[in-house]
């Protein structure tokens, strides 16, 4: 499901945005960046099925590979991310662990 999607049906409801973001337990501006979204993730689509009744085939993207690709795409770019932060504390680790051992030589 797109954002416009979401924003279209919850047009058609006759629901605002303030109601749509406190039945989904959410604040306004997080539901407008929903909005803005090419699609939504799966847990996000299973929240407005559930608070909404939509039926699953309305959520659905019409384009199933695009979807597909781009949770690959969102998945790789998560790893990506992870490797990075992982990497990041080895060094922190690393620097932290010298001037533990810079210390114990000083006594």
């Amino acid at each position: 499901m797109t954002g416009n999607q979401l924003k279209e049906h919850l047009r058609k409801m006759g629901i605002t945005q303030e109601e749509a973001a406190e039945k989904m337990g959410v604040n306004r501006r997080t539901l407008q960046n929903w909005f803005k979204r090419e699609f939504l993730d799966a847990n996000t689509t299973e929240l407005i099925n559930a608070k909404f009744n939509m039926k699953e085939n309305i959520l659905e993207s019409d384009d199933e590979e695009y979807t597909s690709k781009n949770n690959v795409d969102d998945l790789i770019n998560s790893n990506k991310l992870l490797a990075e932060s992982v990497s990041t504390l080895v060094k922190i680790n690393d620097m932290l662990s010298m001037k533990v051992l810079k210390l114990i030589e000083k006594e």
